[in-house]
C-alpha cells in the first residue's frame, strides 16, 4: 500500500498497521490560535460514524466544564452533494457536531465532523478555537470542509 503524506509517499505492507496519524493545521495567531486537526479513528462492527461522534461528544462533556451540545446532525461528504445523497458514487456519511465547554477557564468551542471511510475508519476534523468563534475561523472551517475530498 502507498501511504501520502502532504511530503512524501512511501510503502507499508497491507493491514500491518493501524493509522493513528494527527496533523495540526494552526491559523492566525500562534498565542491564541484557531486550530484544524484531522485525525483517524475506527468505529465498531456493526456501528457508524454517528455513533462514534456521540462517544467523542459524551467524552468531550466530561473533560471541562459548563459543557453544552449546540449542533449535531448527520450530511454526506462533499458538502457540495446533492441533498439526500446516497453514500455510494462518490458521497461518504459524515456526522457533525458544535459545541463549548471550559477547561482551565477557557472557553473552548469546536466544531467535530466525522467522515466514513471503508473498512470502518473515520476521518476526524476538529476546529477549534478559545472563544466564539470569529468570521474568519468560519471562513477557514467552511474552506476545509466544502474542499475536502475524501480518498480510501
Amino acid at each position: 500500500m502507498q501511504y501520502h503524506i502532504q511530503e512524501a509517499t512511501f510503502d507499508l505492507p497491507e493491514g500491518s498497521f493501524i493509522d493513528r496519524s494527527v496533523n495540526v493545521l494552526v491559523f492566525g495567531d500562534p498565542a491564541l490560535p484557531f486550530s484544524v486537526v484531522i485525525t483517524r479513528d475506527y468505529f465498531d462492527e456493526g456501528g457508524s460514524v454517528e455513533q462514534l461522534l456521540r462517544e467523542q461528544v459524551k467524552a468531550l462533556s466530561t473533560s471541562g466544564k459548563q459543557f453544552k451540545e449546540l449542533e449535531f446532525g448527520t450530511t454526506h461528504l462533499p458538502l457540495n452533494s446533492p441533498a439526500g445523497a446516497p453514500s455510494s458514487g462518490g458521497a461518504h456519511n459524515a456526522a457533525g457536531a458544535y459545541v463549548t465547554y471550559t477547561k482551565q477557564g477557557h472557553p473552548i468551542h469546536q466544531k467535530i465532523v466525522l467522515a466514513e471511510m471503508p473498512g470502518r475508519r473515520a476521518l476526524v476534523v476538529t476546529g477549534t478555537y478559545a472563544g466564539p468563534w470569529k468570521e474568519e475561523h468560519v471562513a477557514h472551517w467552511a474552506s476545509v470542509l466544502h474542499s475536502l475530498r475524501l480518498r480510501a
